[in-house]
């Protein structure tokens, strides 16, 4: 994992750290980007897949987590992680100071703005910081990583660099767990 680039210091001695949430199902180069420019800010960043048991996701959360991983080692300061919580208490529990979102579309800037408050109400203690998608980060999206994956098309562009070969060897070996001929 990266260390710490202490030239973001506040000044009072603390570190100040953030964290990018999300499923990563799975990893995309617009959440490297988004990892890359919170890190260029904070001290610290936390990417943390926010694991939900009830939602159902191509990549199991051990997979995902070395996806990220990979993408974290690459990224000064950054590293991965899981959690099965609220991203509020996460926070709290981190001694987070902000949470940064990536937005790409006014759909987007909505949520975030309700998930925004939501995570204020439950923990005061960190904001919320909504980074938007430049150039064609705005059209990458982990659903569109996933429809390329199941029709065997190029993800290249689309996912961080030396993730490609773990993701498609991850795919393979989850469709043949699905049932799927392969």
């Amino acid at each position: 994992m990266g260390s710490a680039n202490s030239s973001h210091s506040n000044g009072g001695g603390d570190m100040r750290k953030c964290m990018v949430i999300g499923s990563f199902d799975p990893v995309t180069a617009g959440h490297a980007e988004l990892i890359r420019r919170a890190a260029q800010l904070f001290d610290r960043t936390y990417a943390v897949i926010m694991h939900n048991s009830e939602k159902s996701c191509l990549f199991t959360a051990e997979q995902r987590l070395r996806l990220l991983e990979l993408t974290c080692e690459c990224i000064d300061g950054a590293s991965a992680d899981i959690y099965e919580g609220y991203a509020a208490d996460y926070a709290r529990d981190m001694g987070i100071d902000c949470i940064v979102r990536g937005i790409r579309s006014e759909a987007d800037t909505a949520y975030e703005l309700e998930m925004a408050r939501f995570n204020r109400a439950r923990y005061g203690g960190a904001q919320t910081v909504l980074l938007p998608a430049y150039g064609n980060m705005a059209d990458v999206s982990s659903t569109r990583v996933r429809a390329l994956l199941e029709s065997g098309g190029d993800i290249e562009s689309l996912v961080p660099s030396g993730t490609v070969a773990l993701m498609r060897q991850y795919y393979a070996e989850n469709g043949k767990q699905r049932g799927d001929k392969r």
